[in-house]
């Protein structure tokens, strides 16, 4: 399959006019579900109006579980969140620097292991719903944190903001943090 642009959003994005976004050329877009066990406040409305759109939605889930048990349960709230909609692209798991700075607040350390179990804790969760797991991570988190074994069978969101990859092996690249699409002022990831 060759090159499909998309963008990832969140409620830093708000709600979007989904027929700008379309007529921009964007043929994806991954929502952000969630974080912690918060519900993210745009997301209803920006999957709706992707959906309505004819844009295809995947969601992610921004973690801030301290331990694996943590993750599975956010990957049910995840799970609660996005039922009932047409989800036809894979639900992320968002292990970032925020995470790992979170738990240290709460005297938990985050290291490799802790990436790996708790994103096999969420994706095992979300793969037994029905739904197409992945993880995302940087060139960072790709060379100390993933452990390519215990991750390989779940879809791959590598980001780095460069004009190519450092790495290959990845299924969705987010290229850039700040892209822009006619008639929406806000920036956007792509990918």
């Amino acid at each position: 399959m060759g090159k499909v642009k998309g963008i990832d959003i969140s409620v830093w994005n708000g709600v979007l006019d989904w027929s700008k976004v379309k007529a921009a050329g964007i043929k994806f877009a991954i929502i952000r579900a969630g974080y912690g066990k918060t519900v993210d406040e745009c997301f209803a409305a920006n999957a709706k109006g992707a959906i309505a759109a004819g844009i295809p939605i995947g969601a992610y889930w921004f973690s801030y579980a301290l331990n694996a048990a943590g993750a599975k349960q956010e990957a049910q709230k995840c799970i609660e969140t996005i039922k009932g909609l047409n989800i036809s692209l894979p639900v992320f798991f968002d292990f970032e620097y925020d995470t790992v700075s979170y738990a240290k607040k709460q005297g938990v350390t985050l290291g490799k292991q802790a990436f790996n179990d708790h994103s096999v804790a969420f994706c095992e969760t979300v793969k037994a719903a029905g739904y197409k797991a992945g993880v995302y991570y940087n060139l960072d988190y790709y060379q100390r944190m993933v452990d390519k074994s215990r991750l390989k069978d779940y879809v791959q969101w590598y980001a780095q903001y460069n004009s190519t990859a450092d790495i290959s092996g990845w299924d969705l690249w987010q290229y850039s943090s700040s892209g822009t699409i006619s008639g929406c002022n806000v920036g956007f990831d792509m990918n």
